[in-house]
């Protein structure tokens, strides 16, 4: 298969890129946008008018494809899933799932047997991350019914990092931030190899001394972002002492949320950094009339661009 398709659903806002691998390199098949009725959030069961807002959005925007979507990539936003990093030195495939899978069942609230654990080695990490069934059960059964049978489940992270390296390719070092109320997005690359990557929810939900007034807790959002930001944007420190600095720093997202984050970057740490444009490497003149005014606005599709990306690239290796 040579098309594939993300989505990424985000709170009430569910955004869709359709990508096309040709011999002479990617092509923009489609690109869609909607807000959905009802925010998706981590609430489970999910109520039925949830399943129906889903299911119609996501009718809606496969609609705006031409053909077939091809394979299906899909994120639900932080929340739904749990993304962490891991020593592994282990050789076997085997070996390694079994040293995950202990990991994650020292790490996560609930029984293993709850989740879906999966992890990408790179050389001697890995990034392991736990899925809940019930989650997996639930997009499985609603894609099924729109007809979609290749689909995947996955995370923002893992979307924005090929994100990057459809825009930037795999030279040098890099790191990129996308701002999702509430929910901050980071990775950082080396040489195209994933170093890094998380996901951290910036709402305080036990706020110290009793409740906030909104003043109070909008300050205290702001306080921990700077040092989020300053942490990660420092970590280069870490696993390369010859140089702090990336050599470039990426955000993305909607574009008050790239000029707050901006100016968050540059207070903590004085950086600077450009937009992402997921899609600048890409041939955009096959993308139909009625959405390239969504090109505008193309870093808020990173992630949706990067999912698809990501099918089309793991399928030539």
């Amino acid at each position: 298969m040579t098309r594939a398709t993300g989505i990424q659903i985000a709170g009430d806002r569910l955004r869709l890129a359709c990508l096309e691998r040709t011999p002479a390199g990617y092509r923009l098949c489609a690109l869609f946008e909607t807000r959905l009725a009802t925010p998706v959030l981590p609430h489970w069961p999910v109520q039925p008018l949830v399943r129906q807002c889903i299911a119609e959005g996501l009718q809606n925007a496969f609609a705006q494809v031409q053909k077939v979507p091809g394979s299906v990539v899909l994120s639900l936003g932080g929340g739904f899933f749990h993304l962490q990093k891991s020593h592994l030195e282990l050789a076997s495939s085997e070996d390694r799932q079994e040293h995950i899978t202990w990991e994650a069942a020292q790490t996560l609230v609930d029984p293993i047997e709850r989740y879906v654990v999966d992890y990408i080695a790179v050389g001697r990490a890995a990034f392991w991350i736990a899925i809940r069934k019930e989650v997996l059960d639930f997009c499985s059964e609603l894609l099924s019914s729109l007809l979609v049978t290749k689909y995947r489940l996955e995370t923002e992270p893992i979307g924005l990092y090929y994100a990057c390296l459809m825009a930037k390719g795999r030279a040098g070092s890099g790191a990129a931030v996308m701002g999702g109320h509430p929910w901050l997005y980071f990775v950082a690359t080396e040489s195209g190899k994933l170093v890094s990557a998380e996901a951290v929810c910036l709402e305080n939900t036990r706020p110290v001394g009793g409740s906030q007034d909104e003043t109070s807790r909008e300050y205290a959002i702001l306080e921990r972002t700077d040092a989020i930001l300053h942490r990660w944007l420092d970590e280069r420190r870490h696993f390369n002492r010859n140089r702090a600095e990336f050599d470039h720093v990426l955000l993305c997202g909607e574009n008050h949320r790239i000029e707050t984050l901006g100016q968050r970057i540059e207070k903590a740490v004085g950086s600077g950094f450009e937009t992402l444009l997921p899609f600048l490497n890409c041939t955009t003149e096959t993308l139909p009339e009625s959405q390239r005014h969504f090109l505008v606005n193309q870093s808020t599709f990173s992630v949706a661009g990067g999912l698809a990306y990501m099918k089309l690239a793991r399928e030539q290796t």
